[in-house]
């Protein structure tokens, strides 16, 4: 039996024409040039691709006020290197101090908790930051691996 073709919208006719919105922890326009870069297929082995990881490179240690060139990046998102990290540090019985303020936190000790790790929770009063006093306090009462 011949499937005929579908009868699609065309994709210029369902997206929207004002700016995109980046839905993470925002949300936050995206700019023309990120759209339009966005747009782009290069090749990941390429020069282009090169310059721009130099450049990246370069941000990153200003933002991070360091001299070294050990930047690593993580092509995904922000949870892909949060379980590179706690895969690394933590396995069955290391022991963790998580800072918990919540929903990202909270995924470190339940990453934690997943490799088998001992963890202990620290939780500031509602809607308030850490005290410096109270984690010194947690540090001098309990040795933790990281």
């Amino acid at each position: 039996m011949k499937t005929n073709a579908p009868k699609t919208i065309p994709l210029s006719q369902i997206l929207p024409e004002t700016p995109t919105l980046l839905m993470g922890a925002g949300p936050v326009p995206i700019p023309k040039e990120v759209a339009f870069a966005h747009s782009k297929v290069i090749n990941h082995l390429g020069e282009t691709m090169n310059t721009i990881v130099d450049e990246l490179k370069v941000m990153a240690q200003y933002v991070f006020q360091t001299d070294s060139n050990k930047i690593f990046g993580v092509s995904g998102p922000a949870s892909a290197s949060m379980e590179m990290a706690i895969t690394a540090l933590l396995w069955p019985g290391r022991k963790v101090l998580v800072l918990n303020l919540g929903t990202f936190s909270a995924r470190f000790a339940e990453l934690a908790r997943g490799v088998g790790a001992n963890v202990n929770e620290l939780h500031p009063a509602p809607m308030s930051p850490f005290s410096l006093s109270d984690v010194k306090k947690e540090l001098e009462l309990h040795q933790y691996d990281v």
